[in-house]
C-alpha cells in the first residue's frame, strides 16, 4: 500500500509541475504581454471617465508598429 501511494503522489506531483510552465520552459508569470502602443495610447485617450483607474503599464511590452505612419494619430486631433 506505501509503494502505491508513492507512485500516485509522484505521478501528481510532476503533473502539477509540468502544468506550472509553458512549452519554452518559462514559468507563466515571466511571459510578458505584447501590446501595440498606437491602440492603447488611443484606447486610454478615448477613456474619459472621471472614475478612470490608472493602468498598471510595468508587466506590458510595447509594440511599435506605426513607426512609419505619420498620421497614426491624425484622428486623435
Amino acid at each position: 500500500m506505501s509503494y502505491r501511494y508513492l507512485l500516485l503522489s509522484m505521478v501528481a506531483a510532476t503533473t502539477f509541475l509540468a502544468g506550472c510552465s509553458d512549452s519554452n520552459g518559462r514559468n507563466p508569470e515571466s511571459i510578458r504581454a505584447s501590446v501595440d502602443f498606437t491602440a492603447f495610447v488611443k484606447q486610454e485617450l478615448a477613456n474619459t471617465s472621471q472614475r478612470r483607474e490608472a493602468r498598471e503599464v510595468n508587466e506590458l511590452t510595447f509594440s511599435f508598429n506605426d513607426r512609419s505612419n505619420e498620421q497614426a494619430y491624425d484622428d486623435l486631433f
